[in-house]
């Protein structure tokens, strides 16, 4: 069965300006106002929106997990006119995150961890 997500109708909804969803909202704000340090990030695209946010939120000093196989991104083409696949862009994105801005799991990882 296909996963399906939606909104609670009285949960926030944020709508990013640039890369980062921390800078022109208020996220971060948000967040701290309600003590939540532990994050579960997904979303498109990992090695650019995904990435920018993740990497703030390690600064900020959010404890962070990324959701790999919640995540995606799409075919790049490097500074050499060489086409990287999507899934290669991906698995370089989530190689630079590990251990050094988050821990990358797997959905089936979450339920475990938040206890």
């Amino acid at each position: 069965m296909p996963l399906s997500l939606s909104r609670p109708i009285d949960e926030p909804l944020y709508t990013k300006p640039v890369h980062s969803a921390f800078i022109g909202t208020s996220l971060e704000a948000d967040l701290r106002v309600h003590d939540i340090i532990l994050l579960f990030m997904c979303g498109l695209t990992s090695n650019m929106c995904v990435n920018m946010t993740v990497r703030m939120a390690e600064n900020l000093g959010f404890e962070v997990f990324v959701v790999e196989d919640v995540c995606a991104t799409l075919d790049r083409v490097g500074p050499d006119g060489v086409r990287r696949r999507a899934e290669d862009v991906h698995a370089y994105a989530m190689l630079d995150f590990c251990g050094e801005f988050c821990i990358v799991v797997k959905a089936s990882d979450v339920q475990g961890l938040l206890g």
